[in-house]
Order: C-alpha cells, then structure tokens, then sequence
C-alpha cells in the first residue's frame, strides 16, 4: 500500500498516513474492479453465444461482492470468469492454482504518467512498481515474477522483459517493490503485465496501463499556481472522502501512481492540461459523481440529461470504463444527451430527490431520465418511498420483474434477465429483450438498449414541441 507521505509535507507523520490509507484503498479498489470489469467484457465480446451461456452459468456458483438482488461478482469470481472463455471447464479453472495466483497480483506504478524519451542515447524513465495482492489464493511455493511491456493493444502478443526477481508467495500478501525503467520511444500508453514462472511454466496476470505524456510535468506545473495549495486541498478532501476534480485526481496518479475508472487516455489529458482543468479544479462544489457531456455544435441544446446510478462497490466512472463505456460514450453522442453517473452514497435516504432536481437545474435539461444499475436499484425504490424523485423516465437494469409503485408513473424501461417474464401491468413500462440471463451481463447491450428506448419513447414529444 502507497503511503501518504508522497503528497505532502504535511502527512509525514504515521498518524496521518494511516488515516489516508483507507480513502486511497478505496479508491484503488474501485479502479481495479472497472479495470477487471472491461477485461471480463472485452472477452465477453469476442465469445460466441454458447461460450458467453456457459461463463453466466459459472458466475451463479460464483462468490458476489456484497449481498442482495444484483450483487456484483467478486474480484476472483470475475477472474475465473474471464479465464473460462479460454478453458473447458469451470472446474479446470478452479483447480489451476497458479492461474488464480497470478490473477491475484496488482502493479502499481509510480510516478503514473510516464514521459516520453525517444532520444537513443537517454535511458527510459526510472519506474517503482508496487507489488501487492488483491486477494488470497492456495498458492504457497516460490515464484519467479517477471515484469513485462506488452503492446498496448495486443496484451497477449509479444513482451519485453523489463525485471525478474524470485520471491516466496508470503511477500505478496505484505507487498514490496520493484523497480524498472520505462522503454524508449512514443506511446501514448505503456502496459506493464506481471508473469509468474514456475518450473518452466509461465501465466500472465492482468495487466496495467501507464500514461506516456510528453513534458507531463511542467505543463502539469504551469496548471498548478501554488502545488502546495493543491497538494493540501487533494489531502483534505482524501481525508474527508470528498470527490476529486480532474486536475486533484491528474496529481493521484503522476505522484501516487492512482488508477481512477473512466479517466480519459493521454489525448484527452492533453485538452485538459490546456486549461479544461483548471475550471473544474476552480468550481468549488463539484458534484458527486462523473460527468460525460455530448459534444455539440452551434449551440445545440440537450436532448436530456441521464442520471445513472452506480452499484455497491463500483466507481461512477466504471460506467464509461471498456467496451461498455464505449458504447455509453457513442449512444449519448448520438442523441445529444448529457450522462452523470452518481456516488452509490447519493442514492440513500432524501439525498437522491434533491441531487437529481440540482443536477436538472444546473444543466437546464428538458427532461431528466433516471437510471438505476444493478443493487443501486432497490436503494432507488427506498429513496422514492421517502421523497418523491423528479424525472420524465425511468430505467431500471436489473434482474428485478418491474417497478414499484413508489416509483414515479413515468416511461419505463427495464433492462435485465427477466426476458420470460410476465408482461409489466403498467402501459408504460416496457421490456429490453436480450440474450443475457444476468443483470451483470446484461450491463453489456444496456446502452443501446436505453438509447433505442429513449429515442421512441419521447420522439412525439419532441415532435410536438418542433411544432410549437
């Protein structure tokens, strides 16, 4: 675990490391769940139908993170999931002990953003790779672990071996480093995948990406005119479990090497170093939750604002993290619509009613559709029963058979497993049909699913108004 000292000063002493530790683990864990998430998905994707059938079954016997309707597969769950597209069984999975071994590792890379050398002459960035593991596995003998560069679109292509060291399965549950430089050349992004070999067999575990920026540090500085300033606002609002701007979490990963789901690639940070952060980092109450508006041009309104909830345990910006959050990018495009995925915290109590209404009016939405993922759903129904939520639309991705009555009679979709079931009493409620069988595989084609829904349900309202 990457203490706090690195961020400032002010937290050399022990006492406020360990009381940062748990912020910076939560945030970490989040990231590492979107990241093992798309992996699951970009396997899912290239599955035929009777593999994709085969890997829903496995998940039901699967240990879930959390308890109730949805709950989502544990890290490990995911990771057997994900090897058993490429293996005949679940069993055969289950008894690789290596295999769950090296699923269990985690890199962190520190600094994040790596700069980019291409001279010949210039040695590649000098890198601390935290070792640690996610969770427990049966393994008890000693490995060699190698650290390798892979393509960055091809993680299972060709590698260049950066380190290898042995060590006892015991270190990985205290965690040490490794160090190693970075290769030469422009890139983008950098991938750093960990390999385990034993007795001449070797299995990669999932890989991370590191950001390849160009003098990242000094357009970095020229941002920040008192860092200190910043380094001391990043470390209250970690204490005191508060979101983070864009330019706030840009320092989490050049110095803490932080992975945040959803974080936009080094084009996109591009932009932002030229001052879209500096806005977001001067707006003093930042909402709770991530942000994607549809690019318009000419001044084009908003066909609509999209309220998502987030499930327990997932970060917001999970949801436009890998194959999933491409296709939420692409559909918001499309219909002119602004996303806002939101804290899982914002959904109890009274809080969602007056979160929904503030985000209505600071974007000036013509309608507000909420949209409820997996067990975020049924903290979307205890929250209606205690104040009634303003929207024009409701969805609900889940396995649940429909929507309670305390919901608001409004357009609904549901989106989810229930594909057999009963047809909804309400007129105004229809059915997503699809071939997932899980409320978690069915996260894959909600998108589109919303977006084909959203655009017929209120197609004649928009008519009517373009007549007016």
């Amino acid at each position: 675990m990457i203490v706090a000292g690195a961020i400032c000063a002010a937290l050399c002493t022990p006492l406020a490391q360990q009381a940062l530790a748990p912020a910076l683990a939560d945030l970490h864990a989040r990231a590492v769940r979107a990241e093992r998430t798309a992996r699951f998905f970009e396997a899912w994707d290239r599955a035929p139908s009777a593999d994709r059938r085969r890997v829903e079954d496995a998940l039901r016997e699967l240990p879930v993170s959390g308890e109730g309707l949805d709950a989502r597969p544990a890290l490990e769950s995911l990771a057997l999931a994900t090897r058993l597209f490429d293996a005949p069984s679940l069993d055969a999975v289950r008894d690789d002990t290596l295999v769950r071994f090296a699923d269990s590792i985690d890199l962190r890379v520190v600094p994040g953003v790596v700069s980019v050398r291409s001279s010949d002459d210039e040695a590649g960035m000098a890198l601390r790779v935290d070792v640690s593991r996610l969770y427990a596995t049966a393994w008890k003998e000693r490995v060699e672990l190698a650290l390798v560069w892979v393509d960055p679109e091809h993680d299972g292509g060709g590698a260049t071996t950066a380190r290898v060291e042995p060590f006892g399965a015991s270190d990985f549950a205290r965690g040490f480093s490794m160090y190693v430089r970075a290769p030469r050349g422009s890139f983008d992004a950098l991938v750093l995948a960990p390999e385990v070999v034993v007795d001449g067999r070797t299995v990669r575990g999932a890989p991370v990406h590191v950001l390849g920026v160009s003098e990242f540090g000094s357009r970095f500085e020229s941002l920040a005119t008192s860092p200190a300033a910043l380094e001391a606002e990043l470390t209250r609002k970690l204490l005191a479990r508060e979101p983070l701007s864009r330019l706030e979490r840009m320092l989490c990963v050049e110095r803490l090497g932080m992975r945040f789901a959803g974080l936009d690639g080094p084009r996109e940070w591009a932009v932002e170093l030229d001052g879209g952060a500096t806005q977001q980092a001067a707006d003093g109450a930042r909402l709770p939750g991530e942000l994607l508006r549809a690019p318009r041009e000419g001044g084009a309104l908003s066909a609509g604002l999209w309220v998502v909830t987030t499930p327990s345990g997932e970060a917001p910006g999970q949801l436009f993290t890998g194959p999933s959050g491409r296709d939420w990018r692409t559909v918001a495009a499309r219909l002119g619509v602004d996303v806002f995925a939101l804290e899982r915290a914002e959904v109890d109590g009274a809080r969602l009613a007056r979160v929904v209404a503030e985000l209505r009016d600071r974007f000036d939405a013509p309608r507000v559709v909420l949209i409820a993922r997996g067990d975020s759903v049924a903290g979307v129904h205890f929250a209606s029963a205690r104040e009634r939520v303003d929207v024009d639309g409701i969805v609900l991705v889940s396995s649940v058979a429909g929507p309670g009555p305390v919901l608001p009679d409004v357009p609904t979709l549901l989106v989810g497993a229930n594909a057999d079931a009963a047809a909804p009493a309400r007129a105004n409620v229809v059915r997503a049909r699809g071939a997932a069988t899980l409320a978690f595989t069915a996260e894959r084609g909600a998108a589109e699913a919303i977006g084909a829904w959203f655009a017929a349900a209120f197609a004649s309202a928009d008519a009517a108004s373009s007549r007016d």
